[in-house]
């Protein structure tokens, strides 16, 4: 199956962001840390059972009237969750406004242990991607993300940026994206995590290999996937996987199955955030173009672009008019698909997309000017503390050495006098 020029990235790895903060070894003092545990799986419990409505009130309820508020922590979880409740709805204006209101508590955060830094990182990254197609932030926040959560040693926390990048290549049919997938799932595998952790990376892997040369391998990970799904209720995952086993069905040749899952996939739509359901009506509506049925993939092209323009998400909107007026061609209606080319043009040419290959050469390129400049402050310091050592030893040395010397000469004169005083009492 071969997708068209994708605009948009990251579409279902949104709802990765409700593992983002999890409680398990947050600590903001050995005093707080089981009122912060408690604090953190609160949260987790709404965005986890997609009970998004009792998490805006409740965060909402902490921010506003401060009821049951304790510290700073507080404040600072209450933010960032409302801004993950708006991302959610994409509501961006909303979610820019709650990030600026968590800047306050940065500096706090920063000293202590604590994962909402990543959480921060990872918000930052969709706001920058629904507001502007900014495809190089979102990257570059999620693996800030991933470091985050790797320098304050919350393993688990460090597969969900991963699997968020993994989306973004998967999204792209750019299997580019499979080092981030191994990365994520040798994470599970080294260390016994919770099943919601598992369950990310085993789809992260299975989206990466259903875009192999061997997609059939993808199933075994989606079985995996969708037997902890099943167990944990974890609906909004659903339709990830009908997705992806559409698309190894549709790489078989199996195409009425594929339309089937497609429409298993569309069928959890109130589950979804929106931008997954434009994911699915992109890719459905591709198969029924390449089948002929014209009719129903303008529908679902036109459907996308619906959930696209009313939500404001600048996501596969691009890739979504190229397709409609492919269609709208086919179908004989030739002022409609200008339309749609122009739409598509004037879209693609203010996109601020990047190359893959350079987006990860300039990610990474940026991360080592930044290691070497900390290796050269580390390297300066050390020759500092060298020069102060040398110039310690230098002077110590000649400090020594002079009373060395004052010792030495001491003794000689010691020398003579004895000389003397015996020369007189021999004379005596």
């Amino acid at each position: 199956m071969k997708f068209f020029n994708l605009q948009g990235c990251i579409i279902t790895g949104f709802l990765l962001l409700m593992a983002s903060c999890s409680g398990a070894e947050f600590s903001s003092g050995d005093e707080d840390s089981e009122y912060v545990d408690a604090l953190a799986s609160r949260y987790n419990r709404y965005t986890r059972g997609n009970n998004w409505d009792s998490l805006f009130r409740t965060s909402y309820s902490t921010l506003y009237t401060n009821q049951g508020a304790k510290d700073t922590v507080d404040l600072a979880f209450a933010a960032l969750y409302n801004a993950q409740y708006f991302l959610f709805v994409e509501q961006m204006d909303s979610l820019k406004f709650y990030l600026d209101m968590a800047k306050p508590y940065q500096d706090y955060l920063s000293r202590r242990k604590n994962p909402l830094e990543g959480l921060r990182y990872t918000l930052e990254g969709y706001y920058m991607l629904k507001s502007s197609n900014d495809f190089v932030g979102l990257v570059s926040s999620l693996l800030k993300s991933y470091d985050s959560y790797c320098k304050h040693g919350y393993i688990e926390n460090a597969v969900v940026p991963l699997a968020n990048v993994v989306n973004f290549y998967w999204v792209r049919s750019d299997i580019s994206g499979m080092e981030y997938a191994k990365k994520a799932y040798l994470l599970t595998a080294r260390k016994t995590l919770p099943d919601y952790y598992r369950c990310l990376a085993l789809i992260s892997m299975a989206e990466m290999l259903s875009l192999s040369d061997n997609p059939d391998d993808a199933m075994q990970y989606v079985e995996t996937a969708d037997s902890i799904v099943t167990s944990c209720n974890y609906v909004p995952y659903i339709p990830i996987l009908a997705t992806i086993r559409a698309n190894v069905l549709h790489k078989r040749g199996m195409y009425a199955e594929a339309m089937r899952e497609y429409e298993r996939a569309i069928s959890y739509e109130r589950y979804s955030e929106p931008a997954v359901v434009v994911l699915i009506c992109l890719r459905y509506g591709e198969l029924c173009e390449q089948k002929g049925f014209y009719d129903r993939a303008a529908s679902l092209y036109r459907r996308g672009l619906d959930i696209s323009s009313s939500t404001e998400s600048m996501e596969l909107r691009s890739a979504l008019f190229l397709r409609m007026a492919h269609v709208e061609y086919a179908l004989g209606n030739g002022e409609a698909a200008l339309d749609n080319y122009r739409s598509y043009f004037s879209l693609h040419n203010s996109s601020r997309e990047w190359k893959l290959n350079d987006l990860r050469m300039k990610y990474r390129q940026i991360s080592y000017d930044h290691e070497l400049r900390l290796k050269e402050i580390a390297l300066l310091k050390t020759n500092r503390k060298m020069l102060i050592i040398v110039f310690a030893f230098v002077i110590i040395s000649l400090i020594a050495l002079f009373l060395v010397l004052f010792t030495i000469r001491q003794r000689k004169l010691y020398q003579v006098l004895v000389n003397q005083y015996r020369k007189v009492t021999t004379k005596k």
